[in-house]
């Protein structure tokens, strides 16, 4: 099976598509990657883990009253963030509290704050 279609039809036919398209293609924004910190006020936390899907993809050990490199994020990746009483080594990992976040696109830097009850506080710079 073959279709004709003549040059200007053609024309406005494909204009058209390309109306249609442009608000999906000017939306789309690249991903980046984007560091962070992590800063500790509580005794109780030894670790911070950062999980994709379920998995781990990174742990970083943590010490009350310091601040310690923390992993660079995409922008792209939803992570849960946990922190923990474990240390990064530890079996069974013994998870304390617990938050899901994606790094936004207009940010320099990610400051993971853990306080002294052990929640995770996010901020930015």
């Amino acid at each position: 099976m073959s279709l004709s279609i003549s040059g200007r039809k053609s024309t406005s036919l494909l204009f058209l598509v390309m109306a249609a398209l442009a608000p999906c293609l000017g939306s789309a924004q690249s991903a980046r990657a984007v560091p962070s910190r992590i800063i500790s006020a509580s005794a109780n936390v030894r670790s911070l883990a950062f999980l994709i899907n379920g998995s781990a993809a990174a742990c970083y050990a943590v010490y009350s009253g310091r601040s310690v490199a923390g992993p660079t994020l995409s922008t792209a990746t939803t992570y849960q963030v946990v922190s923990s009483a474990s240390s990064c080594g530890d079996q069974p990992y013994a998870v304390g509290a617990s938050v899901n976040y994606r790094p936004p696109l207009d940010k320099q830097m990610i400051f993971f704050r853990i306080n002294s009850s052990g929640g995770i506080v996010i901020t930015y710079n």
